[in-house]
């Protein structure tokens, strides 16, 4: 086991300029497979260096076209040009993607290039490193982290730093409450002013408060302090890295991966 562990924040064309302010480790999550299974760039910056690559799925890949030895011999170079330490193959679950995955990953390994999948897609490949979701509504943050290492080598693991904020009307018979909006949220904190606990168990944040019509709700939600909490957890048992969107920590990333 290890205290070490690396982290990187995902960013895209909509979040770039404001994410390249931070200076921290990116995931430039740039790139798709287009027309005719193509490598293709979207909106990357000139200045893109260092950290991961980033290969999205929009929906609209076209997985039948992909020759897998082209890919693989794009994504190198790409490496090799930008000086990117590995890629991300965030892609949808599909047999399309499956395929394809199994096809490319052997010769990435080959070049010693790491490369990470998210969980949907680990059946495909011996060599990527696995990300997993930190998002959990009940149990033990701790004994998820755990069921993760008898499945995969702690050290193919990584973690997905997911932004929970969810309202649980009370009683609550669903492991899943509603999604509250950045917006909502702060206006619960300015119409309620609740007291805030922080659960060991869940590794995350919450308090209950009662609505208009003296309903009782337990909101759960994630800040700064529980990301490192998480990413520290996920550390200590071996994780390979963490994974955190710009879209879900804004500048508060910043200070996650610095405090790591």
């Amino acid at each position: 086991m290890t205290d070490k562990i690396r982290s990187f924040l995902v960013t895209t064309a909509e979040d770039q300029k404001n994410a390249a302010a931070l200076r921290v480790p990116s995931c430039y999550l740039f790139y798709c497979i287009g027309e005719g299974g193509v490598l293709q760039r979207r909106g990357l910056p000139a200045s893109a260096r260092g950290g991961v690559m980033g290969i999205f799925d929009d929906g609209a890949a076209d997985w039948q076209s992909v020759d897998a030895a082209r890919l693989a011999r794009d994504i190198i170079a790409e490496c090799s040009r930008r000086s990117y330490g590995g890629v991300l193959l965030d892609w949808q679950e599909s047999a399309g993607a499956l395929e394809t995955v199994r096809r490319v990953s052997p010769a990435l390994a080959a070049r010693r290039l790491v490369h990470f999948v998210p969980l949907g897609l680990a059946s495909a490949s011996e060599y990527a490193k696995v990300i997993v979701p930190s998002a959990i509504s009940g149990g033990s943050f701790a004994d998820m982290l755990r069921h993760y290492t008898v499945r995969f080598p702690p050290e193919r693991l990584c973690l997905e730093v997911v932004r929970v904020c969810s309202d649980f009307v009370m009683p609550s018979y669903t492991a899943e409450g509603r999604a509250l909006s950045a917006g909502e949220f702060r206006g619960i904190l300015e119409n309620r002013s609740p007291q805030s606990y922080f659960s060991a168990e869940l590794c995350a944040k919450y308090f209950t408060y009662q609505d208009e019509e003296r309903q009782v709700h337990f909101l759960l939600y994630d800040d700064p302090a529980t990301a490192a909490q998480k990413i520290q957890a996920a550390a200590a048992q071996g994780y390979f890295a963490a994974f955190l969107l710009y879209r879900d920590w804004g500048a508060a990333a910043g200070d996650i991966m610095a405090g790591l």
